[in-house]
């Protein structure tokens, strides 16, 4: 199919963006790599009559500034998966990222754009928020921060005003933390049927410490297993506690049925994945 007709235009900069979205409102929508919006656009599931191309806006960097690293909202997924910035800091993005779709779309699609577009099963929704990101949007009249988890807000929908735009994703370090990341999906590339993203940091004695699991593909956006993580906090990991952490997480669950499975099946997924992501995790691991 071919997209309905629209405007395009090519800015240089963020001033420049949002200063169109403020003059469109609804009518205008931010085209960064394109991997999300183009083919809702070819399947007529979305009629903007701008398209405001980003791409050439100066927002690729990685940094590190003190605790945290710094990601420009385009930086992609490929550089996500590859950067040893993001490897030694952000363990768990590099590996979320590796999972994405197929190396086109990595080489294209980029973090704010992805954390735009909110779909339940997207795997960087899922590692943001195990990792505590916070999401820095502008438009013309202000710019504000806001945690991922208020960011995310249903089914392909954000905190986002129609006049905002994405400009940076802030992550706290975490390359002292093991991490796991694991997903089932019906062929490779695909948006997983169920995934778990685990961060944990061992205590001296072998404990675990700063517990994060979160759920992706099991409701209507990426979600914590809360209850999981309180019951793993502090103790040392065997396997009982652990298969008693994955059941709580999948009660927490709250996935639909589709041609892919049904919500008991993607409940029954999260225990393996949650066991299999802990564990990983635990173990120091950069699975």
């Amino acid at each position: 199919m071919k997209p309905p007709p629209f405007v395009y235009r090519r800015v240089g900069s963020v001033d420049e963006a949002v200063a169109l979205l403020a003059n469109e409102g609804d009518d205008a929508k931010i085209l960064a790599g394109g991997q999300s919006l183009v083919p809702m656009l070819n399947l007529r599931l979305a009629n903007p009559g701008m398209l405001v191309d980003v791409d050439r806006v100066p927002l690729r960097s990685v940094e590190v500034v003190g605790d945290e690293v710094q990601l420009g909202a385009l930086v992609t997924h490929r550089t996500l998966e590859t950067d040893p910035t993001i490897a030694s800091e952000l363990p768990l993005l590099a590996l979320a990222a590796a999972q994405i779709g197929h190396p086109a779309i990595r080489n294209r699609g980029t973090i704010g754009g992805s954390l735009a577009h909110a779909d339940p099963a997207a795997e960087l929704a899922m590692a943001t928020l195990a990792l505590g990101a916070r999401v820095f949007v502008q438009s013309a009249t202000r710019s504000r921060s806001v945690p991922i988890d208020q960011f995310l807000d249903g089914p392909f929908m954000t905190t986002l005003a129609a006049d905002e735009m994405v400009t940076r994703v802030d992550i706290p370090r975490h390359g002292d933390c093991g991490v796991g990341f694991e997903e089932v999906a019906i062929r490779v590339g695909d948006f997983a049927v169920a995934a778990a993203a685990t961060v944990v940091r061992r205590k001296a004695d072998g404990g675990l410490a700063d517990v994060r699991i979160a759920l992706g593909g099991v409701a209507g956006t990426a979600i914590r297993a809360t209850e999981a993580e309180e019951l793993l906090e502090g103790v040392l990991l065997d396997d009982a506690r652990l298969r008693e952490a994955a059941v709580l997480a999948s009660r927490g669950a709250r996935p639909g049925t589709d041609v892919h499975g049904t919500a008991d099946y993607r409940r029954s997924l999260v225990v393996t994945l949650v066991e299999r992501s802990v564990r990983a995790a635990a173990n120091g691991g950069r699975r």
